[in-house]
Order: C-alpha cells, then sequence, then structure tokens
C-alpha cells in the first residue's frame, strides 16, 4: 500500500464541501475520514487518529470551538485548522486560543488549504524532531550521572 501525507478528518455539514475536500485531499495524497456533526467527530477522531482534523464551527449539534477543546484534552498535539462561513474575530480568537493551528473561511480556495495543510505538517514533523531530542538529551543526562 502506498504511503499517504497524512490522515485528515474532514468535519463539517456540508455533504458538498466534504466532497471537494475529499477530493482535493484525495489529490494530494492525504486519507480522508469524515463526519457531519460533533458526535461524530469525536467519535471518529479516537477510531480514526487523524494526523489533521478540518472542523467546522457550525455544526448541527454543536460548535466546532468545543470539539476543538474536545480534541486538544483528548491529544495536545492534535493539529486542527478550523474552518468557516462566518468569519467572526470572537470566535477566531477563540479557535486560536484554543489551540487551533489555523484558520480558514470559506469558501475555501484550495491552494490556500493545500498551504496550510502542508505547513501543519511541518510543525507536526518539528513537534516530533523536538521531542524525540528532548528524550535523547534526557536520556543522555541519565546515563552520564
Amino acid at each position: 500500500m502506498a504511503e499517504t501525507a497524512g490522515k485528515v478528518l474532514i468535519v463539517d455539514d456540508d455533504r458538498f464541501v466534504r466532497m471537494a475536500f475529499v477530493e482535493a485531499l484525495r489529490l494530494w495524497e492525504f486519507e480522508t475520514v469524515e463526519a457531519d456533526t460533533v458526535a461524530l467527530a469525536k467519535k471518529m477522531f479516537a477510531e480514526a487518529e487523524p494526523t489533521i482534523v478540518l472542523l467546522d464551527i457550525d455544526l448541527p449539534d454543536g460548535s466546532g470551538l468545543d470539539a476543538l477543546t474536545y480534541f486538544k484534552f483528548i491529544n495536545p498535539d492534535a493539529i486542527v485548522v478550523m474552518i468557516t462561513g462566518n468569519i467572526d474575530v470572537e470566535n477566531s480568537v477563540a479557535a486560536l486560543r484554543g489551540g487551533a493551528h489555523d484558520f480558514i473561511g470559506k469558501p475555501v480556495k484550495l491552494e490556500e488549504l493545500r498551504v496550510t495543510l502542508r505547513n501543519a505538517l511541518e510543525t507536526e514533523t518539528l513537534r516530533k524532531e523536538v521531542k524525540h531530542a528532548r528524550t535523547e538529551r534526557s536520556r543522555g543526562l541519565v546515563l552520564t550521572r
């Protein structure tokens, strides 16, 4: 099986938005999973363990901001990109303070999304490298004492 660029959980109640994201992400060699509610998103997050979450703010059973809080509680290193058609400074600030990697307005420009995903993957790679280096450094300190 060919290696993918990563797994992306797409959370949006608009079926056509999800379909467009799935099509673009597959062209960019991402594996995708989908959810249309907060409840399903939480379930899929636990089951699929995505590399990145594309998360709409306005969902039928709650706020994507609440889902963001849940994802970050379960996995503080989760990379979540917030998406909304209703750009509002208060929501943008809340999302970024809640640990969102980025915030994109609808309609989403695919090139902007591609750059955001690339940056998110680079962030994940750097986090892993830093964590690994710290672990190795702490092992070295322990072994020399």
